[in-house]
C-alpha cells in the first residue's frame, strides 16, 4: 500500500516542495534529547499567535513532516511531538485541558515565526489533502461514529429532571 506522503508528493510535487520549504526549519528529535532542557510552556490558546487546531498540528508535523511522536504516552495525554525549530527544542502535547506548547526560549518573535510556519504549512496541507479526502469520501472509505444512543440518554436524563 502506498504511503499517504508518496501519494501527495506525486499528485502535486510543486505544492509539496512549498510545504517542505515552509517546514524546512522544523526537524525531528528523539524525546530523550529534551530531558535536560529548560522549557517555557503554555497552552496554545493563551499565546498571542494565530490558533491552529490540534489535529492539524498533529497531521502537519507527525503525518506529513514525518516527525517522531508518541501516541497516548501517558494518562490524559493523547500525543507528544518533540521537534527542533532552528536551534530551539520544542514539543506539542495534546493534553486533557488542551494543546500545550513548550520551547527552550521565551523570545516571542521566535514563537511567532514558528507558528507562522505551521500556519502556512497547514494551509498548504489543506490544499494537498483535498483530493485525497475527496477520493476517500467518494470511495466510501470512512466511518462516522454513531453517538445517537449516548445523546438520547443524556437528553432523557435532563428531560426527566426538568421541573415544569
Amino acid at each position: 500500500m502506498e504511503k499517504l506522503n508518496d501519494t501527495i508528493k506525486k499528485s502535486n510535487p510543486t505544492l509539496w516542495e512549498t510545504f517542505e520549504y515552509c517546514t524546512s526549519k522544523i526537524s525531528g528529535v528523539a524525546e530523550e534529547e529534551l530531558e535536560d532542557k529548560e522549557f517555557y510552556s503554555s497552552k496554545v490558546k493563551e499565546l498571542d499567535v494565530e490558533y491552529t487546531e490540534p489535529y492539524m498540528i498533529f497531521f502537519v508535523l507527525a503525518r506529513l513532516k514525518s516527525l517522531p511522536y508518541q501516541y497516548q504516552p501517558m494518562e490524559k495525554v493523547l500525543y507528544v511531538i518533540p521537534f527542533k525549530y532552528k536551534e530551539h527544542y520544542c514539543f506539542f502535547s495534546m493534553e486533557k485541558f488542551g494543546l500545550k506548547f513548550a520551547i527552550t526560549t521565551n523570545n516571542e518573535e521566535i514563537i511567532r515565526q514558528l507558528f507562522k510556519s505551521i500556519n502556512s504549512a497547514k494551509k498548504i496541507a489543506n490544499r494537498l489533502l483535498s483530493p485525497v479526502i475527496e477520493k476517500t469520501i467518494n470511495n466510501g472509505e470512512f466511518t462516522l461514529e454513531n453517538k445517537s444512543g449516548v445523546l438520547r440518554r443524556r437528553y432523557l436524563y435532563f428531560r426527566n429532571n426538568v421541573q415544569l
